[in-house]
């Protein structure tokens, strides 16, 4: 009974973090992002990543719901059929926590593979200089990370062989541009060398926050649903 009552407490105290943060969720959740110029992808900005039945890195021990790919910076841009390709660097984050407990369980920080880029084309007739309004299909092209978890683990993330395609919206706002970025990525994930589950995530692009805020928000959302669970059970 009283291990039962101290992880309900823990659970609650982990649900209270999470309604606690969720006025600074709803800022780095804004539908559109503000960016001076028509830049489908602000320099700055980033993409929410949701995976709504999770993704384990150590299975048991370390999931997340949520990863982040952050500091979107422009690098190219070419001009292809029917629109623009760009390029971008990047960095992936993640926030982890243990799918019992819901206590924090690490985080993980990834760079591009070296040599590479973050590449989306967006088409539908879009051009920065001539055709900058509307709503435009977006296909990701290439992003492939790596790096090393806080607890030691090797971790690769990038695109799988199904197409990660959705949408950008750019509307007129006062001195600038709302950008609206959505998609739906098929990724593919790696864990020490093997391969790990990875469903689909719905993607949103938001004004990119400081790691610390990323890694509170994260491991809040992780509570929240580890919450529902328990109480369900009971």
């Amino acid at each position: 009974m009283l291990t039962k009552s101290l992880n309900k407490r823990a659970l609650t105290a982990i649900a209270t973090i999470a309604i606690g943060t969720a006025a600074a969720g709803s800022v780095a959740h804004a539908a559109a992002v503000f960016s001076p110029n028509p830049n489908p992808f602000p320099n700055g900005s980033g993409f929410d990543l949701h995976a709504p039945s999770g993704i384990c890195v150590v299975p048991g021990a370390e999931c997340t719901y949520n990863v982040y790919i952050s500091n979107l910076q422009f690098a190219n841009e070419t001009t292809i059929a029917g629109g623009i390709q760009e390029e971008l660097n990047a960095t992936f984050y993640a926030s982890f926590a243990n799918p019992t407990t819901g206590a924090p369980a690490g985080t993980a920080t990834l760079s591009l593979v070296p040599g590479t880029l973050f590449t989306a084309n967006i088409t539908g007739g879009f051009n920065p200089f001539t055709n900058t309004l509307g709503t435009f299909p977006e296909t990701l092209v290439s992003a492939s990370f790596e790096g090393t978890d806080s607890n030691g683990n090797v971790i690769t993330a990038s695109l799988s062989a199904t197409p990660s395609n959705g949408s950008v919206t750019l509307a007129s706002a006062t001195g600038g541009y709302d950008i609206t970025n959505t998609f739906t990525i098929n990724a593919a994930s790696t864990v020490n060398g093997v391969p790990i589950t990875v469903p689909p995530l719905s993607a949103s692009g938001i004004p990119a926050p400081e790691p610390a805020s990323l890694a509170l928000l994260a491991v809040s959302m992780i509570g929240t649903v580890f919450a529902r669970r328990h109480r369900r059970s009971i």
